[in-house]
């Protein structure tokens, strides 16, 4: 998974939003997605401790 630094003042895609979450271990990945649950507009990615949600 390539990830990109968050800029704030970089432009963004109109109507996507996306958090970044670091040094998650995979229980609280877990934690996260059943809080969430299955209907959820959101595209979660997770890699090696990283956690990214993007929702439309």
């Amino acid at each position: 998974m390539v990830t990109t630094p968050l800029l704030l003042n970089s432009p963004r895609s109109i109507g996507e939003k996306r958090v970044i979450f670091h040094k998650l271990n995979g229980q609280a990945y877990q934690q996260i997605v059943l809080a969430i649950g299955e209907s959820r507009s959101a595209h979660f990615t997770y890699d090696r401790g990283t956690l990214e949600i993007t929702a439309l």
